[in-house]
């Protein structure tokens, strides 16, 4: 399973799978790393992860609670062909990363801590981490989590929230700004720039009986699971934040 995918320099795919780093080739995955310890391995995977502007790729892995598996980040190096771990964690669900201020922060979402982080970021290393939202002291409703993210030209970062039906835009001091509300989606998952003038606000979301979830409540929110567009054209556009696999 691919959870995460990058353009490489070769117009490729790069991605996150189940296990580790992976190019895929012909329609099948050709592993590059898997980091995973081997103990760990039947009770994580990778999740959310992105290219930083040097093209390595940076990805996270889930929490386990039943089996003590801490979630943590770790990066590919494809100039060096070297994985290490970036962020031993633990961390809950990692989620959406990115990078402002011309590749010196990196931000990290821990779902289930309901928390965005930034860290100061150097040649492939973190340092200096802090917390950039902490969504439940802003009001937010326990039960609703930051999910995937992106940033505007600005330096704004916009926030999926799973659970919440919406998508907060954060100032670059993490401050709430405004949110895009979807009433008939509940679990709001990523979203992106794009369009000919990159003002287009693409969005993904999930059914309401994904991950576990009370499929029931898809009567009220029929609209889970479809992708959205949101025309913020003389508002918004997108900034560089996700960059290409250098592999």
């Amino acid at each position: 399973m691919a959870s995460s995918l990058s353009e490489t320099f070769w117009s490729q795919l790069a991605c996150a799978t189940t296990y580790g780093f992976a190019v895929i080739e012909n329609s099948k995955l050709r592993y590059l790393s898997r980091p995973i310890p081997s103990a760990f391995q039947a009770y994580t995977r990778f999740n959310d992860g992105a290219c930083d502007p040097q093209g390595r790729f940076v990805a996270g892995t889930l929490y386990n609670k039943a089996h003590d598996v801490p979630g943590q980040l770790y990066i590919y190096d494809p100039l060096r062909g070297s994985c290490e771990l970036l962020e031993p964690g633990p961390f809950t669900d990692s989620n959406g990363l990115g990078w402002t201020d011309d590749g010196t922060t990196m931000l990290f979402t821990d779902s289930f801590t309901n928390k965005i982080y930034a860290y100061d970021y150097d040649d492939g290393k973190v340092s200096a981490k802090r917390v950039f939202v902490d969504a439940l002291s802003q009001g937010l409703p326990d039960g609703t989590y930051p999910d995937g993210l992106c940033i505007d030209k600005e330096g704004g970062v916009w926030s999926a929230r799973w659970g919440g039906s919406k998508i907060i835009r954060y100032t670059r001091e993490g401050k709430m700004d405004l949110e895009v509300c979807f009433p008939t989606a509940l679990n709001i998952t990523a979203c992106t720039f794009g369009g000919p003038n990159n003002d287009q606000l693409y969005v993904t979301s999930a059914h309401c009986g994904a991950c576990g979830g009370d499929a029931t409540r898809q009567v009220d929110y029929p609209d889970s699971g479809n992708l959205f567009a949101v025309d913020l054209s003389g508002a918004f556009t997108g900034g560089e934040w996700r960059f290409e696999f250098a592999g």
